[in-house]
């Protein structure tokens, strides 16, 4: 969180949070780790960064809720494909009733179990 309040709240008004995401966002603030979640500005870095790069393919590890997924696969380049790798089973469906309710079924893959067992595949 930045240091500054007022800065955090405007980044949170113009990073564009849709209602999926606002969802998303206040479902995963109850959970006990919820300091995990991406703030809104970041999460709108992480679309900006994924469509500048014109990414096809993308990795995350520790998908948590789907947030994250959520803005990385909205930046992919047509036809692209983000797999997320998630050690917990709860967490795994979480996440993909989250990117469901995106729309973005058919452009993430949820991998359960560690990352570093998969990463080869």
């Amino acid at each position: 969180m930045p240091r500054d309040p007022e800065l955090s709240d405007y980044l949170t008004r113009f990073a564009g949070q849709d209602e999926v995401l606002a969802r998303v966002e206040r479902e995963t603030r109850e959970l006990p780790n919820a300091g995990m979640i991406s703030r809104a500005d970041q999460a709108a870095l992480l679309t900006i960064l994924t469509r500048t790069l014109d990414a096809k393919v993308a990795v995350e590890v520790g998908t948590f809720t789907g947030y994250g997924a959520i803005c990385i696969a909205r930046g992919l380049a047509p036809g692209g494909h983000l797999t997320c790798f998630e050690v917990s089973e709860e967490l795994a469906a979480i996440a993909q009733r989250n990117l469901d309710a995106a729309g973005l079924t058919d452009r993430v893959t949820i991998m359960l179990g560690p990352a570093d067992e998969n990463l080869a595949r």
